[in-house]
Parts: structure tokens; sequence; C-alpha cells
């Protein structure tokens, strides 16, 4: 079978990760030409054609960006330390999640955004 009018399996040049774009929400897939992202270029387009050329909806992973940030933060707190006071780091990380907690916030995490 033909695969005609596929979102295509596509290079994120920044990251090096394999991208899929389906109505305008960008898919990453894990590390361009690996074989997990290959792998999950075929999941994803399966749900693609099974839920009608639309993108199905996000299942929910149990962990949003907001509670993942607040980890990291917590995390921050405690390694970026000297002299018993916290960096500077720590205030250049509490701004970087602020803003993808402010855009996306809600939004599960997706087990896909990591470098295979």
């Amino acid at each position: 079978m033909a695969r005609k009018n596929l979102p295509g399996y596509l290079l994120h040049k920044a990251s090096g990760q394999a991208i899929v774009v389906i109505n305008g929400k960008t898919t990453y897939l894990g590390r361009y030409k690996s074989k997990a992202s290959r792998e999950e270029y075929e999941r994803v387009i399966a749900d693609y054609l099974a839920n009608g050329r639309k993108s199905p909806p996000q299942a929910k992973t149990g962990i949003s960006v907001e509670e993942l940030g607040i980890r990291f933060l917590d995390w921050c707190e405690s390694y970026y330390l000297k002299n018993g006071k916290m960096t500077e780091t720590v205030e250049h990380c509490q701004r970087a999640v602020s803003l993808l907690v402010k855009h996306f916030g809600k939004e599960s995490v997706n087990p896909c955004w990591y470098y295979s």
C-alpha cells in the first residue's frame, strides 16, 4: 500500500531528533534515523490514520510539564550551591522553566522527548 499524503518523517536540525508534524503539532520521535524513532513514527501515523487523519487525543502520562518543572527546580536549588548559597544558575533555570510552564504547563510530558 502506497503512503499517499502522509505527514513526513523529518529531521529537527537543532536537536538532532526525528519529528512528524500533524495538523500543525510537532511530535518528537527520538534520535533521527534510529530504529526507535522509525517505530514511533509508524505508531504515530497508525494512530493518525485510525483517527480519520486527525490528531489523536493526547494520552496522559501521569506528569505534567508544570510538575516536572517543579521537580527540576527543587533539584536545581540543592545542586547549584556555592558556599551554602544558590548560584545565579538557579535564577536562569527558574526563568526557563517559567516559560515552559506558561506555554505548556498542563501538557502531559511525552516520553519520547529524550535523546536515544
